[in-house]
């Protein structure tokens, strides 16, 4: 919450200055740092599905495709691995087809 109140009083001014993400580190003794994430493209407010990863492995994962979904991040003791749960936002209807080749 500290850091949302933080970025949100200055979202104007990074704005201005054309500013596409502040990212806090927040280091751990004996673990892994914590990341927090805020993007302009969603007004400097976190998305969650971004948090305690590394900006830049958070776009290798390519987690904006999960965008219609809900989804939680599952602690594990492996942290080069990385598990969630998802649920979709909406009941949608879908058809999957495969090919033998």
């Amino acid at each position: 919450a500290a850091f949302e109140k933080f970025v949100q009083e200055r979202r104007d001014v990074l704005q201005s200055k054309g500013i596409r993400r502040v990212t806090f580190l927040l280091p751990q003794q004996a673990f892994l740092p914590k990341f927090f994430t805020f993007r302009a493209s969603a007004d400097f407010y976190e998305d969650t599905i971004y948090r305690h990863l590394e900006p830049a492995l958070a776009f290798q994962l390519e987690l904006k495709r999960l965008s219609s979904y809900d989804i939680q991040l599952i602690s594990t003791p492996f942290h080069h691995m990385h598990f969630y749960f998802g649920q979709a936002k909406v009941k949608r209807k879908r058809v999957i087809s495969t090919a033998i080749p």
